[in-house]
């Protein structure tokens, strides 16, 4: 019994010396703690962070201003655009010097960081940046003023249209130009004036392909190239529709000889006269058979197409120029191609005359030649603007404001306003 109560005790006195030495310990224990990042270099690190983002703010718009300067340098050299934009050119001139007074700065001290750091520069640099931005503004609206006088223009870009306007008293200026403007046309033909000093005039243009048309009366090549050109493409289409009526008139008189008398107009007015006298000569075989209730008429028109096929094969076996081989083969295709409606309408049995062509999305049309006054009258039941004729290369095609085509098989086909 005195035993167990001994051991008891003495158990006892362990653990609470124990605690006691835990609260000793403890008590003077102290928790260190540091800063979560090292801040002896915050300050420097801060201060590179903002010089480099400035540098490179800094020079991100020098680059961006020097753009603009570059190209807008090349074009207020010259002295037609500097007349027709005086308020720009003279805020130009202001920027260029600044422009070049800050170069010069800049290239007196070359280190970057002081460089890019001098006071007030970059908000001289969005200053300039801005106002260039002004100016290419109404250089914009400039471009586009001419191109609302001489639509053409719409197929040039910005670049090649200002090389022009840039250059508006040297008209041979404009001659690299003319394929892009009109299509297939590679050059004017001028002359100067005669009696007048350092004046030029367009008596004729010439395709791709070496074929010259000359103009009915020269235009002279004189004030604003908008204008100049506005009056060469109308003397285009007044030459043609002239070239057009007597062309059709040289045919008739040389129905027989069809071989020379495509040699001796222009490869597109021999198609479109052609197709011109195969829709009178169908039409006429038409009606005859029709009024007959036969197909003598529509074989008889065959017999005559197929002849002069067979004449056209012959002179392309002779000796020919290029371009004489190229009307010549032009021609043919398209004449093959009226053949062979005729034998449609033959085995078909259609005697009545179509006095309207489907094409794509319900366009309807009729297109004729008045040969006495070379009028061309064009009838259909949409928006003049939405459709037009063209010709590519040796066939003709309808093309309406869908940008959809059809091959006309037959009819008249030639330019319609």
């Amino acid at each position: 019994m005195i035993s167990e109560t001994s051991g008891a005790a003495s158990k006892e006195l362990a653990i609470e010396q124990a605690l006691i030495d835990l609260e000793a310990a403890w008590s003077e224990i102290e928790l260190e703690v540091g800063a979560y990042k090292d801040r002896a270099f915050e300050k420097t690190v801060d201060y590179w962070e903002r010089a480099l983002s400035h540098i490179m703010e800094t020079i991100e718009m020098i680059l961006q201003v020097q753009r603009q300067w570059m190209y807008l340098e090349n074009i207020f050299l010259g002295e037609d655009i500097r007349k027709q934009l005086p308020k720009e050119s003279a805020e130009f001139d202001i920027i260029n010097v600044d422009w070049k007074t800050l170069m010069t700065t800049l290239n007196g001290d070359k280190n970057a960081r002081r460089g890019t750091h001098k006071d007030g520069l970059l908000e001289k640099l969005t200053t300039m940046n801005t106002k260039l931005e002004e100016i290419q503004k109404s250089l914009d609206m400039y471009l586009e003023t001419k191109r609302q006088i001489f639509p053409r223009f719409y197929f040039l870009s910005n670049d090649d249209l200002l090389e022009i306007l840039g250059q508006s008293k040297n008209p041979p200026a404009v001659q690299p130009h003319m394929n892009k403007c009109f299509d297939n046309i590679k050059a004017l033909q001028m002359k100067p004036v005669a009696g007048a000093v350092n004046k030029l005039e367009a008596i004729g243009m010439e395709s791709s392909e070496g074929e010259i048309v000359p103009f009915g009366s020269p235009v002279l090549l004189e004030g604003p190239v908008e204008a100049w050109l506005c009056d060469v493409e109308r003397t285009m289409r007044w030459t043609l529709r002239e070239i057009l009526k007597n062309c059709k008139i040289s045919l008739k008189k040389m129905i027989t000889k069809r071989e020379k008398w495509v040699k001796e107009w222009p490869g597109q007015m021999t198609i479109t006269a052609s197709q011109m006298q195969w829709t009178t000569s169908v039409e006429k075989g038409l009606m005859q058979a029709k009024e007959r209730q036969d197909k003598k008429p529509m074989k008889s028109v065959k017999k005559k197409h197929i002849a002069f096929l067979k004449k056209f094969v012959e002179s392309v076996r002779g000796s020919l120029s290029k371009n004489q081989r190229a009307k010549i083969v032009g021609l043919v295709t398209i004449e093959v191609h009226a053949r062979d409606v005729i034998e449609l309408l033959i085995k078909k049995d259609k005697y009545s005359i179509p006095i309207r062509i489907r094409v794509p999305r319900q366009l309807w049309s009729t297109c004729y030649h008045s040969t006495d006054r070379s009028m061309l009258h064009h009838a259909y039941d949409c928006a003049p603007s939405s459709s037009w004729w063209f010709a590519k290369g040796s066939s003709w095609y309808w093309k309406n404001r869908n940008n959809e085509r059809s091959r006309k098989s037959s009819g008249h086909v030639c330019h319609c306003h």
